[in-house]
């Protein structure tokens, strides 16, 4: 009785830190964060997901950052960086013509803090592409959890801001801060622009 009492205590134990571990963090302090490093210039490469085009990665000691769309250089309908941080999680900022007068802006957490920094090495700068496209291709394989906010779904041609998910902690305040991101054509392409100005290959 004893033991079955004492696994029950694991098991709740288990359940609140496998909730407590899913975590949105300010999407405006994971880009003041980007802004705030210095970052080299690692390389060019395919990466994972992005196969016709060809991505630009920068990193600094516990960050990375991916600018996809960026090589060879010519003008896309489409544009896309990827934070890779222990403390913030895998966050993907896309934008797309879909037509002439919509704009998809879509903020995306792909994977969360905890379980992206279990597979993290310590020295990000030691990542090349051809590592990283390994760790994408697992983490993408995983199914794990995630949360997009949009201005335009294509399933729905409206707003949406969802988790694959249900128990995230602070989502309710992250989604109210990416839709009015993704709803303002004016602080997304603010963001977008300081993102290219500091990322130039």
């Amino acid at each position: 009785m004893k033991n079955l009492f004492l696994l029950s205590l694991v098991v709740i134990f288990n359940c609140r830190a496998q909730a407590q571990i899913l975590e949105a963090k300010p999407i405006a302090s994971a880009v003041e964060a980007v802004f705030s490093r210095e970052f080299r210039f690692k390389e060019v490469g395919r990466m994972f997901g992005y196969y016709s085009t060809q991505s630009c990665v920068y990193v600094s000691s516990d960050m990375i950052v991916i600018k996809n769309y960026c090589s060879p250089k010519k003008s896309y309908p489409a544009k896309s960086f990827r934070i890779v941080s222990p403390k913030f999680g895998m966050i993907d900022f896309y934008q797309e013509e879909v037509t002439q007068d919509i704009l998809k802006r879509e903020v995306r957490i792909s994977t969360f803090p905890v379980p992206l920094s279990d597979v993290l090495k310590s020295d990000l700068t030691t990542y090349d592409i051809a590592e990283l496209n390994l760790l994408f291709e697992k983490l993408h394989n995983k199914n794990g959890a995630a949360c997009w906010s949009t201005n335009f779904s294509f399933y729905t041609e409206d707003a949406e801001a969802k988790c694959n998910r249900s128990q995230v902690d602070d989502v309710d305040q992250w989604f109210k801060e990416t839709q009015k991101l993704t709803s303002s054509e004016k602080a997304w392409a603010e963001m977008i622009f300081r993102l290219e100005e500091k990322f130039k290959n």
